[in-house]
């Protein structure tokens, strides 16, 4: 028997409905996957004597949600396209129904930019194609938007879904747009939506007056946008900063490198001209590291603390930037006997779907992940608690792995939980994000609130 609808699916299946190239940009955990999944049902129970195909791009660990997803909806025709690149033509030529492929599987099977008819022996259009955490297509420079913009026009319904579409600028919204039209905010490319809209300050684009009135006025006849308070479904978020500081024999490094872009601890030393470079040597230093070499435990010793005292019985994921941190605080915790696993790049997908089944089955309790690998599709509600090992770049990396943990059902809080150097880059960088993170979740509100009115008007007229 197939699952009940939430109300707030069922009330936004008109848009999705209206639109052939749907834009779904809902929060977390509020049943996108599942929404696309019963939209494209539809369009199959209207065309079954066609043998509708369908291909779903995401990132590797979002794809496991959408397998989870399809056997619920006791849909079993699907196939991941993975392997050689020659298997993974094999697979496209077999002519499944559901087509799962990572975001970087074109590069492997630039076939994918069509399905294959075995009835025709011929390559045709896809008939929906769906790229579900829509930001990996956000950048105009980048290969894989190059390759989305320019493929696909021929399929019958193109979706894009992304719970927060824009996290550090409104430009990061044309391409995403553009891969459903064409075209997005009367711009026929991302150079001309820049130059007509926006202007530069320093190293930064800002928008020109009018500019953020016209994007939410856009959006507001264009998307569906769905926060989690929209629907009462918000679940509270607890955020402590536990403070370490740095030994003495590490602030005159920190400060040289700060100031002088001069490295110099014992027998190392090394200079950059880069502020970029500067600045991930600066958050390698808070971690404890240097050159991939721990040179202080600060962190890891309040990890400890933590685990053993007040999260001594509970389940906890540990987000990383760095593959070396994880294996350091790894070698660690084993070491002390704390049931702990780890996932980050050199994990291959199928194995890491695999390690987050156990960890919701209670079978280890620590989760070490790498924060671009693991930040999106990958379902960690058995635990209500996240420690940041240090903050992140990019408020999209941010919230996206806040809300691993979320579950609407929860009603406890959840414990976010930073480590930071005090008075460091650590603190700059945190307060960064959240000030970002603010500014554009109040952006999309402002959105919705159009498009509550505008549904209000026609329900009138």
């Amino acid at each position: 028997m197939l699952r009940r609808l939430r109300t707030h699916q069922r009330q936004n299946l008109p848009y999705a409905i209206e639109q052939d190239h749907p834009a779904i940009f809902w929060e977390m955990r509020l049943g996108k996957t599942l929404f696309a999944i019963r939209r494209i049902l539809r369009y199959i129970a209207l065309h079954a004597h066609l043998g509708l195909r369908i291909l779903i791009v995401a990132p590797n660990s979002a794809l496991g949600s959408w397998e989870d997803e399809l056997v619920l909806e006791e849909e079993f025709d699907f196939v991941y396209l993975q392997g050689t690149a020659k298997e993974r033509l094999v697979l496209l030529k077999e002519g499944h129904k559901w087509n799962l492929i990572n975001k970087e599987g074109f590069i492997a099977l630039p076939e994918v930019a069509y399905t294959y008819d075995q009835s025709t022996q011929d390559w045709v259009d896809w008939d929906v194609v769906v790229a579900d955490e829509s930001l990996f297509i956000m950048n105009p420079k980048a290969k894989v938007t190059k390759f989305f913009l320019k493929n696909f026009r021929g399929a019958a319904h193109r979706w894009v879904l992304c719970g927060l579409p824009n996290p550090q600028s409104d430009l990061q919204l044309w391409c995403q747009l553009a891969f459903l039209d064409g075209k997005a905010f009367r711009s026929n490319s991302y150079w001309s939506f820049r130059a007509r809209f926006f202007e530069q300050f320093f190293y930064e684009w800002e928008p020109k007056v009018n500019t953020a009135t016209m994007i939410k006025n856009t959006l507001a006849k264009r998307v569906s946008i769905l926060s989690r308070a929209d629907v009462n479904l918000d679940v509270e978020k607890v955020y402590e900063r536990r403070m370490v500081e740095l030994p003495a024999r590490l602030v005159k490094a920190y400060e040289d490198l700060e100031n002088n872009f001069i490295l110099d601890y014992r027998n190392f030393s090394k200079d950059t001209k880069y502020a970029p470079v500067k600045l991930q040597w600066m958050r390698q230093l808070c971690n404890g590291f240097l050159e991939k070499q721990m040179v202080w435990d600060g962190k890891i010793q309040m990890l400890l603390e933590l685990l053993t005292t007040e999260l001594a019985n509970d389940q906890v994921i540990i987000w990383f930037s760095f593959r070396h941190e994880i294996d350091a605080v790894y070698q660690f915790l084993r070491g002390v006997n704390i049931a702990v696993r780890w996932v980050d790049g050199r994990i291959e997908p199928r194995q890491r779907r695999k390690m987050v089944a156990d960890f919701s089955q209670g079978k280890f309790r620590v989760f070490l992940l790498q924060i671009a690998i693991a930040v999106t599709g990958m379902n960690l509600s058995a635990a209500d608690t996240s420690i940041y090992f240090g903050p992140p770049f990019g408020v999209n990396l941010r919230s996206q792995s806040e809300d691993r943990i979320l579950d609407v059902m929860k009603t406890g809080p959840l414990l976010i939980i930073d480590l930071l150097v005090k008075d460091t880059v650590d603190t700059a960088l945190l307060t960064s994000l959240q000030h970002r993170a603010a500014n554009q979740k109040w952006s999309l509100k402002y959105v919705k609130r159009l498009i509550d009115k505008q549904r209000s008007q026609r329900a009138k007229a």
